[in-house]
């Protein structure tokens, strides 16, 4: 039931957002600072290992297991991170910094799933292309390019 003072919330524990960044932090004022958002990654040459943060923000009610899993476009995993147990309160949510470093084998569309309680809850796309071909086509900010 919704009025004008209220807002339908999901229930349990849910992501408000997860955002791939160059780099994240907490400062000592308790501000969240993310670096150089970006959606897609360009290289000399294939395979291209990358490094790249990953904050999400997790909000809700009760205890849940989060993990994050890089697909590709076949849905293999190219990795799955451990997984965190969260604790989140109406009052009380969490924010999750995680580095990750993997290898992408070719150019392609590569999904970031983050897996609540087993179950994808949220996508996040990354393009991977290689310079010289055309860039893939977004509205999103400018490319994050990273050089070999």
């Amino acid at each position: 039931m919704t009025t004008d003072d209220q807002v339908d919330r999901p229930r349990g524990v849910y992501l408000t957002a997860v955002v791939l960044t160059q780099d994240a932090f907490r400062d000592e004022r308790g501000r969240t600072h993310l670096i150089g958002i970006f959606d897609r990654l360009s290289t000399q040459s294939f395979p291209l290992t990358a490094e790249f943060m990953v904050w999400c923000n997790i909000k809700g009610h009760g205890a849940a297991t989060v993990r994050l899993r890089l697909i590709d476009a076949g849905s293999a995993a190219l990795l799955t991170t451990d997984p965190l147990v969260v604790e989140v309160t109406p009052f009380k949510g969490h924010e999750w910094f995680l580095t990750l470093r993997t290898t992408f084998p070719s150019a392609g569309l590569y999904k970031l799933v983050v897996l609540v309680d087993n179950a994808p809850q949220l996508e996040v796309p990354l393009m991977v292309w290689q310079a010289g071909d055309e860039a893939p086509a977004t509205e999103s900010a400018p490319e994050a390019t990273l050089d070999e």
